[in-house]
């Protein structure tokens, strides 16, 4: 892989930047790394039924927040979408022309 290669870092639970194995490869095999976070429809829809004040989502917006000024600090920032991944995700490389998608894996179904 080039150096002149774009890549994605899809985030999914493992909202942190350091000690992130993703991202670490990313920013190793490519010149230019995106991190991005799908607020996947399908989780949040019946979440937000229930109550608007539900403290997940709460926690999972201040954990993107304090993300994305970690990669402001870097010259960076967070890409947020909203959507079903299967969708958003795909469309998000094709728009950016990245050669490589990242991502740690996920044990919960």
């Amino acid at each position: 892989m080039t150096k002149a290669s774009v890549g994605i870092v899809w985030i999914r639970r493992d909202i942190r930047l350091l000690a992130n194995p993703a991202i670490e490869a990313s920013l190793l095999e490519n010149s230019a790394t995106y991190v991005a976070f799908v607020f996947d429809e399908n989780i949040l829809t019946p979440l937000l039924k229930k109550s608007n004040k539900d403290k997940r989502i709460h926690f999972i917006s201040e954990s993107l927040l304090e993300l994305h000024e970690m990669l402001a600090q870097n010259g960076g920032g967070l890409i947020l979408l909203k959507g079903d991944p299967i969708v958003e995700v795909p469309n998000l490389v094709r728009r950016l022309g990245a050669e490589s998608l990242y991502f740690c894996r996920d044990y919960s179904p």
